[in-house]
C-alpha cells in the first residue's frame, strides 16, 4: 500500500509520494505526517495549516 507523506515549508502544506518527500526534506521540509489513503492526506493537511 501506497504512503502519502504530508510535509510543509514556508506556510505551503503539501502531500506527495516517499521520493519526493524525502528529496523535499533533505532541502530542509518538515515532515508532518503520514497518511494510508489520499483523503487521509488532505485531512492532514488542512490539520498542518492551522
Amino acid at each position: 500500500m501506497d504512503k502519502y507523506y504530508v510535509i510543509y515549508d514556508s506556510g505551503v502544506v503539501i502531500w506527495c509520494w516517499q521520493e519526493e518527500a524525502f528529496e523535499k526534506m533533505t532541502m530542509g521540509w518538515t515532515l508532518y505526517g503520514i497518511a494510508n489513503s489520499e483523503k487521509e492526506a488532505d485531512i492532514l493537511c488542512e490539520e498542518a495549516c492551522y
